[in-house]
């Protein structure tokens, strides 16, 4: 059975037109109850996301008033966990201690330090001077050991006298499996 076409309509009638601009007042008295959500404050002004980012990026008091409704949101979140782990919900008590009592051993990151509890001392190497057929170079092992040194951001004593006595090469190849 042949049904006529109905009627297109304009597609216009199905964008929802937003607002391109707002004051400041706007912005501010949005934001509370807003859980510190642009999509919110968005919504309560009809507005486009971009003109909620213009306001955050040019005025640090709107910028600041979104954090702490953010910050607010966290303590009430952070609240409702800690009532949930005293009255007894295991997953909530978990929860709390890795985020809370790292200091006292719960978590389940692991925190690794450098020789008597120093800290670790990363190497950044830079290669841009090193060429790919290093090994044709003609420079000696010690000059190209001191060369990849110079480059580098720290080494402790120890490290230095280790990468001493490598290659180039092994230096790289010790670097990229860390």
């Amino acid at each position: 059975m042949y049904k006529p076409k109905q009627q297109q309509q304009n597609y216009q009638d199905f964008i929802e037109v937003k607002r391109t601009s707002v004051t400041r007042e706007e912005v501010l008295s949005a934001i509370s109850g807003s859980k510190g959500l642009i999509l919110n404050i968005e919504k309560k002004l009809g507005c486009t996301r971009s003109c909620i980012q213009e306001w955050i990026d040019k005025d640090p008091v709107i910028k600041q008033e979104i954090k702490d409704e953010q910050e607010r949101e966290k303590d009430m979140v952070m609240d409702n966990l800690i009532e949930d782990a005293k009255n007894g919900d295991k997953f909530a008590r978990k929860l709390f201690l890795e985020a809370q009592a790292r200091d006292r051993g719960f978590g389940d990151k692991l925190e690794i330090s450098g020789a008597n509890g120093q800290p670790l001392v990363v190497l950044h190497a830079v290669t841009a001077n090193l060429t790919a057929n290093d090994e044709n170079n003609n420079a000696s092992k010690e000059k190209r050991v001191e060369a990849w040194s110079g480059k580098a951001v720290a080494f402790h004593e120890k490290q230095t006298d280790e990468l001493k006595q490598l290659s180039t090469d092994e230096i790289i190849e010790k670097l990229g499996k860390q």
